[in-house]
């Protein structure tokens, strides 16, 4: 690389980064775009494969103090396997920059450079049990109105928006094509024009239930110390009294210190929480699972869901069996995975959960809507990430999942972010990083129909379809039509 493009990659990282949470400046999404375009005009896997992977390291940075902190993992180690899960995002990069100069320039690259967008994230979303964070379509969260285009076809079609949007204005630009310039800013503008009048739509309120959320902010270095489970439990009690009369009481992801199919911990429990609320939702381990309960009030059941979608190396070790050396590299632990999703029922309503890591899966979310759930509860322990931009990136997750199914969402965190959000995607009460109290409101037991929600993910698996069949069998004709004339990609 040479003149002025380490400068302009640097460019990118940091308009890529500051997209997202906590910073949620969204309109720089399309100035990234903007710069990953020029910098693949010369279709170079090296460029954009450094940008990519600079910016993810941009993005994913608080984890190298969560491995050291928590993980055991000395910090140079914990360095490393940022920068190698960095690296991974950028091939995808790499891949973009290497096929751009052969769609750019096109009548048809308007439509065929962001289903490569599409089809690389998606592919991303779904290899080796999935990493979708990063997604660009994820940077519209930044704007409400915007954010409503996830219920027509989710986050990928969100990344399609913006990148339709940022190669037109690549195109004016570098054309100087006045009338391009007007197409985006009008496309740009439709996509306002749309969330601001599904925005006005009114949601009914019928057979809603008291839910409250208790943000125990407990420490994740002293979790599992035995000498402070006593104080755990006084935090339990202290909060469920706050929250007494309740539906629906709901505690974070393992708040419970210890295995819940341990009589001690159960009772335990049971003490600081019985006849406080009509139903009792914990997270807890439970054998050889990161579970939830459900309790009544009286304790005389409980029924269980056991999380599905683990964490890589830090809930199970992908080829450990193969490669032995990978168990050094576990954070948490060894877990296994549920039989599958569960619909609980409470005075009429039914609700899905999803279990910290799940939320940021479309295809988790949609199915419980399909299932009949009303609303979606999140569980989840951010305490591994610190005040740090961790929380605020995995919380942007649970807000696509509503706007996509048209579902409500009660999240009960550990440390922050707790909030109820509506089915667009609005944070109606929070609380936020580094503090203890309850939350409570009253969930509306109503599902709303979205596009999405019926057709899942055959947007993105038609851009992906399309793709293949363009570089199959559509381009290399195109270019023998053009044989012998050299094509410009500066």
């Amino acid at each position: 690389m040479k003149g002025k493009e380490p400068l302009w990659i640097l460019a990118f990282s940091l308009f890529y980064t500051l997209s997202f949470p906590p910073y949620s400046l969204y309109l720089l999404s399309l100035a990234s775009l903007l710069v990953l375009f020029y910098l693949s005009r010369g279709g170079s896997f090296l460029k954009g494969f450094v940008a990519g992977s600079l910016g993810s390291f941009f993005l994913l940075y608080w984890l190298v103090g969560a491995l050291v902190r928590y993980g055991g993992i000395d910090p140079i180690s914990s360095l490393s396997l940022v920068v190698l899960l960095s690296s991974y995002m950028g091939l995808y990069f790499g891949v973009f920059s290497a096929l751009f100069p052969y769609l750019d320039g096109r009548a048809s690259s308007f439509l065929s450079i962001p289903c490569l967008l599409v089809a690389l994230e998606f592919f991303r979303g779904h290899f080796m049990t999935g990493f979708p964070w990063g997604d660009f379509g994820l940077a519209v969260g930044g704007s409400l109105q915007l954010l409503q285009l996830a219920s027509l076809a989710g986050v990928y079609g969100c990344t399609f928006f913006l990148t339709f949007t940022s190669y037109l204005l690549y195109r004016a630009l570098k054309d100087r094509r006045i009338p391009l310039l007007i197409v985006a800013l009008g496309f740009l503008a439709c996509g306002y024009v749309f969330g601001t009048i599904r925005l006005k739509k009114r949601i009914p309120h019928k057979n809603s239930i008291l839910v409250s959320l208790c943000q125990t902010n407990i420490d994740q270095g002293v979790k599992w110390d035995m000498a402070y489970i006593g104080k755990t439990f006084s935090i339990i009690g202290e909060l469920a009294n706050k929250a007494r009369g309740s539906d629906l009481m709901l505690f974070p992801e393992t708040t419970v210190p210890g295995p819940m199919d341990d009589p001690f911990f159960r009772e335990m429990f049971e003490k600081e929480t019985r006849g406080k609320a009509l139903f009792i939702g914990t997270g807890a381990l439970y054998k050889d699972y990161n579970s939830f309960f459900l309790f009544p009030g009286n304790f005389t059941w409980s029924r269980r869901y056991d999380k599905v979608h683990l964490v890589p190396f830090g809930e199970f070790l992908p080829f450990s069996h193969r490669f032995p050396i990978l168990r050094k590299l576990s954070v948490a632990g060894s877990f296994e995975r549920g039989k599958g999703l569960k619909v609980f029922k409470i005075k009429g309503c039914n609700f899905g959960v999803l279990i910290c890591f799940e939320s940021i899966f479309p295809e988790l979310s949609r199915e419980y809507s399909r299932m009949g759930a009303h609303f979606l509860v999140n569980i989840t322990n951010d305490g591994w990430f610190g005040d740090s931009p961790g929380p605020y990136q995995h919380f942007l997750f649970l807000r696509f999942r509503t706007v996509e199914n048209g579902m409500w969402a009660a999240r009960a965190a550990n440390t922050g972010i707790s909030a109820f959000i509506s089915p667009y995607g609005k944070v109606l009460k929070s609380l936020g990083l580094g503090k203890r109290g309850v939350l409570k409101m009253k969930l509306p037991c109503v599902l709303l129909d979205t596009i999405y929600k019926k057709g899942g993910y055959i947007f993105p698996v038609v851009s992906s379809v399309f793709l293949i069949f363009y570089l199959a069998f559509i381009l290399p004709k195109l270019d023998q039509l053009t044989w012998g004339v050299e094509r410009d990609i500066s």
